[in-house]
């Protein structure tokens, strides 16, 4: 028996708790490991379905140059900060490629972008 602060332990539960603390802390850094390199899986899924999007798009729009004069300004608020986990712009919410691509999407696919770009601000601020 131990006396904590004149509270009796029994030695053996001490030796329990501490036991299972360190367990405790080793599954967390485990999660915290696991959680990071899923982290990093969505980031790049999202790139690749950000750039497969822009591909359809131009598919599909492939009569628009991206010589011809947009009516949709860039959503750009010069916030530039990819959130963490993600590879989305905490600024204006498109994707790192969407970004890069801007130039070159039809009128239409901005639209949609904008759309979905104010879509991931809202989960990207936690209103969502």
């Amino acid at each position: 028996m131990v006396r904590v602060s004149g509270v009796p332990y029994e030695v053996q539960l001490v030796d329990q708790y501490m036991n299972d603390i360190s367990e405790l802390e080793r599954e967390n850094r485990m999660m915290r490991a696991r959680m990071e390199r899923l982290e990093d899986e969505l980031r790049v899924s999202n790139e690749l379905l950000a750039k497969v999007n822009f591909e359809l798009v131009n598919l599909k729009n492939p009569s628009q140059s991206s010589q011809t004069l947009s009516k949709i300004q860039s959503p750009c608020v010069n916030v530039c900060e990819v959130a963490h986990g993600t590879a989305f712009c905490r600024g204006c919410g498109r994707s790192v490629i969407e970004i890069e691509a801007w130039q070159g999407y039809s009128d239409p696919a901005k639209a949609a972008i904008i759309k979905k770009a104010k879509l991931r601000l809202g989960v990207l601020n936690g209103e969502v």
